[in-house]
């Protein structure tokens, strides 16, 4: 069982919330910090989770890279909608955007954010992806790339409302997402053979559906172990579970 766990949510009466619930236990069971109070910021920028470490009464702390599955049994039953979900995040989406207009809505968004960037135009699994690249990389990746995560979509959105299409279009910064990419394949990988060794179902850290992709795809060749996702909201999580 998890002695603590650090989470985030909207208000710290939410993180709180969720703390409880990944813990599976009462608020009179818990110590709880607070790390961070929560920010609101303008148009998705700027904005900060609140985010509480939440620790039984009475345990000590034992560091952990993975988080443990509290039912083991439950681990190997399938989710409802788990097929679905998996599908959408294991398949491109075949998506198209002109280029240039993409990249006129990143500078647009970047001179009202009055931030600095040269745009550097490529492509991604099929996708056009934008790499802004300047001194204010770090403010635009944001706490775990939040940030950029909010540009993505505004950009997204923006794009949508305009053409009435669905672009699909990346947007990077500093190279941040192939970093990103690196290391959820080595956490991938590492908790496969720590499910494959321990023969019982890891949990992997809830992360966005982009970051859960990853994953599925860096073990969907693994013969030793199946992935599924698992959880609502942020709070969902890809489950590796040994076959």
């Amino acid at each position: 069982m998890e002695r603590s766990v650090e989470i985030e949510g909207r208000t710290v009466e939410e993180a709180t919330e969720n703390a409880l619930k990944e813990l599976g236990v009462n608020r009179d069971q818990i110590e709880l910090k607070v790390l961070d109070d929560a920010k609101s910021g303008f148009l998705g920028f700027g904005t900060k989770m609140a985010r509480v470490k939440a620790t039984l009464k009475g345990s000590a702390e034992e560091p952990q890279v993975w988080p443990s599955e509290k039912d083991d049994k439950a681990a190997h039953e399938p989710a409802v909608g788990d097929g679905r979900q998996q599908s959408n995040e294991q398949q491109d989406q075949g998506f198209k955007a002109d280029p240039d207009f993409a990249v006129r809505l990143v500078s647009e968004l970047l001179e009202k954010m009055q931030m600095d960037g040269e745009i550097e135009v490529g492509s991604r699994d099929g996708r056009i992806c934008l790499t802004v690249n300047g001194e204010d990389s770090s403010i635009l990746i944001g706490r775990n790339g939040q940030t950029l995560e909010a540009i993505q979509y505004l950009v997204n959105l923006m794009y949508s409302k305009k053409t009435r299409t669905r672009a699909g279009i990346l947007v990077d910064v500093e190279d941040y997402r192939i970093r990103r990419e690196q290391k959820l394949k080595s956490m991938a990988l590492e908790a496969s053979e720590k499910a494959k060794r321990g023969r019982k179902a890891i949990s992997i850290a809830p992360m966005n559906a982009q970051d859960r992709r990853i994953i599925h795809i860096a073990l969907q060749d693994d013969d030793g172990v199946k992935t599924i996702s698992r959880g609502e909201g942020t709070l969902k999580k890809v489950v590796v579970i040994p076959k």
